[in-house]
């Protein structure tokens, strides 16, 4: 017999069955038993959470003639028969990334003024329909607005926002969650469970749960890969990092215990041991952030955490401000690595600079603690470590620094002001602070935005803020002229970026191997386009 995937041999062919879109489902079941049939209803959500399986039980229940008490099909009928073996009529599925053309929808079109050849309602399913053409929404508008009584659509996308306005104003839309992780461990365990697969421990039904990423589907293909490599359905560790391809617990505990600690020569040593085990680096960076975001989310109200892979006396060391500071850069650093041309150097740069923070920036805030666990032998002590001394990074009151933070704090002022420059440096006295900035005469609506009476007055209030100081300001907004030395902020960033973008392009003309390809063919650069 042909082995039928997880994943299609557990489909769920009745509404009961259909796990973590109950929001959806009991909906859909209710406007069934009130017979509140909409003519158009659009699904939307991530790829595996459900869409098209639900179409197609919402599908049979419309058209089955011996519904369950709640509301679900019998499944014994011809018409829901046909539609799980593909042969119906009345129940047409197409897939909109191959038929985006606008003659496949006025096929569908022409179709549609026909009644169903046995029940109430013809039903049809456009899966992934913003990959439809605009011509091909154009031609189906018509119909969606004033359809035939017998004809039901279901649009089901990954992408909503690529869908024209008047299709959606026209549609009933559900929207699917992503699937969380209790309940597609539950699930796993369900079908483990019928299947006969056993799983060495509960913590490996969660990293499968985990690495599915809130899709069904994801998960349980996740499950198939795994079991591929057993012969005996029992998953193991080894196995579950083996097939797809993810970091030992040890490892990735040596890795948070050296990024926690700082000890930089014994996370380069087990990064490196990680890399030479062809373990896949995109899913070693989740691991990392899910176990980062795990202690976070454990955190309760006095400032105590725990977490199974990272010691308690490491977790004491490190404030709750080091480690969501730690978990921020690692989540951009870590998508700015795989824009990268080498991600897995960029990967170890980020986790290095992390463990560099105490030389980087300034650290301070409080400790985390441990809570307190419940073993046999009674109740274990908390383990609270004395705040450390808080080294604090004066800032120096310059101009830069005075634009850094208006621009942090009020854009909208910083994006106009970075269009002036200083005139002379920025003079503190006993009793007052003095400012002079000016614009060139191009540059004249800045100037203008920010001379008005109640901007110039808040200008002076955040220039007192930036100083932590109630002295008085003195501020002067002056037109430059005839200067071309003058520079405004915005131009000299603007000659900063060309210069940087012009030393590119000539590293790119100047290149042995571009150059040797010109000589080659004979040909000459044209134009080079840099990208981000």
């Amino acid at each position: 017999m042909t082995y039928q995937v997880l994943a299609r041999k557990w489909r769920p062919k009745r509404f009961q069955e259909v796990i973590g879109q109950d929001h959806i489902t009991s909906t859909l079941r209710n406007s069934i038993q009130k017979n509140k049939i909409a003519h158009a209803y659009l699904f939307t959500g991530t790829r595996g959470v459900g869409k098209t399986t639900v179409a197609r039980i919402f599908a049979k229940s419309l058209r089955c003639k011996n519904l369950d008490e709640n509301a679900s099909p019998c499944l014994e009928c011809e018409s829901c028969q046909s539609i799980d073996k593909s042969s119906s009529l009345d129940y047409i599925e197409i897939d909109g990334a191959s038929n985006t053309g606008v003659d496949n929808i006025r096929e569908l079109i022409d179709n549609v003024q026909y009644l169903p050849s046995s029940g109430d309602k013809k039903v049809y399913v456009i899966d992934e329909v913003h990959m439809l053409s605009v011509s091909a929404f154009n031609a189906l508008l018509k119909t969606l607005e004033e359809p035939p009584e017998h004809v039901v659509f279901i649009f089901a996308t990954t992408d909503p926002q690529k869908l024209l306005g008047t299709v959606l104003s026209r549609c009933q839309r559900f929207d699917f969650k992503h699937v969380d992780i209790k309940t597609l461990s539950s699930h796993l365990n369900n079908i483990a469970k019928k299947e006969s697969i056993e799983f060495e421990s509960e913590s490996i039904v969660t990293d499968l749960a985990k690495f599915g990423d809130g899709s069904v589907r994801d998960t349980l293909s996740l499950l198939d890969q795994v079991l591929s490599l057993t012969t005996d359905n029992i998953i193991g560790e080894d196995t579950l990092l083996l097939s797809l391809g993810l970091a030992k617990t040890g490892s990735l505990k040596l890795v948070l215990e050296s990024l926690f600690t700082c000890n930089k020569d014994e996370l380069i040593k087990t990064f490196n041991n990680v890399a030479n085990e062809n373990v896949d680096i995109r899913k070693f960076s989740k691991q990392i952030l899910d176990s980062i975001f795990d202690i976070i989310e454990n955190i309760d109200s006095d400032g105590a955490t725990s977490n199974a892979l990272v010691d308690e006396k490491v977790l004491s060391d490190i404030s709750i401000s080091e480690l969501l500071w730690t978990y921020e850069v690692l989540l951009k650093d870590f998508k700015w690595a795989f824009e990268n041309i080498n991600p897995e150097k960029m990967i170890l740069f980020t986790l290095v600079k992390v463990a560099l923070r105490s030389e980087v920036l300034g650290i301070k805030g409080t400790k985390l603690s441990s809570k307190k666990k419940t073993t046999e032998l009674g109740t274990e002590e908390e383990v609270i470590s004395e705040p450390a001394p808080e080294p604090v990074v004066k800032v120096e009151k310059n101009w830069d620094n005075l634009l850094k933070f208006i621009f942090d704090k009020y854009k909208t002022i910083g994006s106009n002001l970075e269009h002036g420059n200083i005139v002379d440096k920025i003079s503190e006295t006993t009793d007052s602070i003095k400012v002079e900035i000016g614009f060139n005469k191009e540059d004249k609506i800045f100037y203008d935005y920010l001379s008005g009476h109640e901007i110039n007055v808040k200008l002076k209030k955040i220039i007192q803020e930036f100083f932590e100081s109630d002295k008085k300001v003195h501020l002067s907004l002056v037109s430059v002229k005839d200067d071309a030395d003058f520079k405004s902020k915005a131009q000299i960033k603007n000659l900063n970026d060309q210069e940087i973008e012009n030393n590119k392009i000539n590293d790119i003309k100047s290149n042995k191997y571009i150059q040797e390809a010109q000589n080659l063919f004979g040909s000459e650069i044209e134009k080079i386009t840099l990208n981000k």
